[in-house]
This record gives C-alpha cells, structure tokens and sequence, in this order.
C-alpha cells in the first residue's frame, strides 16, 4: 500500500464536488483518505495500492477544481490509518485545538522546499489528526 501526502488551494467552492467524487470513486479504486481543509487549502492523504496510485496522481496533477498541487510524501506503508473512509473530511475552524494548531503551523512552516524535515512535521500532524478521527475521539 502506498501513502501519500500532498498539499494544494481550491480553485472555488468546490468542496462538495471534490468529496463526493472521491467517495464514488475511490472504493473500486481500493483508495482511502481524509481531506483537511483549512481556508482554502487543502492536506489530503491519501492510502492505497501501488497499482492504481500513478494514475490517481496523474488525474490530481491536472484537476482544475485545485491549483499548486504538490505532492510532500509518497512512501509504501504496511499500517494504513485511514482503512474504511472512502474519503474523510476534516475542517479547521477552531484554531485554539492543538491538534488543529500543529497542522496550520508545519503546514505554514513548509515554505517552499522540499526540506524532509518540515514535510515530516506536517505528516505527523495530519496522521495525528487521522488517528483521532480513527479513534472516535470528538475533534472539533
């Protein structure tokens, strides 16, 4: 199974449309996720298999509904966290929660490099924010 990380902005009010694409789709395609929308961004992880991966990231690249995609991890994982969510989403309202705290502030530190370190960052915070979810613990 490959995970993978990305960043990108809404191009509209498109929400709606991104995530019940996504939740049509991505069960034959064997995908999962959880989308964490913050303003207009958008930190999506994806989880699935490595057969069907290049074609979604190839369809990502091109999507108008979103602009300056950039992809932060791609890496294969034997531990999903978002197994059965054809797609979760996630809004940061409440800035006071440290959970949503750390992902605004690795995200904002990522600059625009590559460094592993800042992307690290921001994949241990969003993974956080997943397991929380996956726990059932109330995240505002």
């Amino acid at each position: 199974m490959i995970r993978l990380l990305y960043v990108s902005e809404s191009t509209g009010d498109n929400l709606h449309d991104i995530l019940s694409v996504a939740r049509r789709n991505n069960p034959e395609l064997g995908m999962t996720g959880i989308l964490i929308t913050h303003g207009t961004t958008f930190i999506q992880l994806l989880e699935g298999p490595k057969e069907t991966m290049p074609e979604l990231i190839k369809f990502l690249k091109t999507d108008t509904r979103h602009k300056n995609f950039r992809i932060l991890l791609k890496h294969q994982t034997q531990s999903p966290v978002c197994a059965g969510w054809t797609m979760k989403h996630h809004e940061i309202i409440d800035t006071d929660r440290p959970e949503h705290r750390a992902v605004i502030a690795a995200h904002a530190n990522l600059g625009p490099t590559n460094d592993p370190a800042r992307i690290e960052s921001l994949c241990h915070a969003v993974l956080e924010l997943a397991h929380m979810h996956a726990l059932g613990q109330k995240i505002a």
